[in-house]
């Protein structure tokens, strides 16, 4: 029953990822976005070994580091449409 749930939420994740950065960047940076994406995922799934057989609390430590990362990351997105109209009301509100 966990592995059916962490591979639903993996495929969630995968979608959810694939969906946004078509929504978060413009049309003609998309296919970078994919690519800088792609090669740090590559980058950090290489020091994945070396964290799996570090002593014990490294590994939770690690996992609550890109949780944290990945949370304060996402504050600061915002949708390509939704920046034009805060946009708007920031100069019509001067």
């Amino acid at each position: 029953m966990i592995i059916f749930v962490c591979r639903i939420g993996g495929s969630m994740s995968f979608n959810i990822g694939y969906i946004s950065v078509a929504r978060l960047f413009p049309t003609k940076y998309v296919s970078t976005v994919f690519g800088i994406v792609n090669f740090v995922a590559h980058l950090l799934t290489v020091g994945a070994p070396m964290v799996a057989e570090a002593p014990e609390p490294i590994q939770f430590l690690v996992f609550c580091i890109n949780a944290f990362i990945a949370i304060f990351s996402c504050l600061y997105l915002v949708e390509i449409g939704k920046s034009n109209e805060v946009n708007q009301k920031t100069e019509n509100e001067k």
